[in-house]
């Protein structure tokens, strides 16, 4: 069981990322959408850098 165990948390970590990639990317796509949308970066940036989030 053990061995077993050992083999699937192997491949867990081998193929599933951390979920900060998961966070960065979505960080990244929400800030890129509200540029696109015709926010400017500072004030896109800005929430985040006080702490408050977007």
């Amino acid at each position: 069981m053990a061995r077993f165990s050992r083999a699937l948390v192997s491949f867990a970590e081998r193929w599933f990322p951390d979920a900060y990639v998961f966070v960065l990317i979505a960080v990244i796509a929400v800030a890129a959408g509200a540029i696109l949308h015709g926010g400017s970066p500072l004030a896109v940036v800005a929430p985040l850098a006080t702490g408050s989030g977007i």
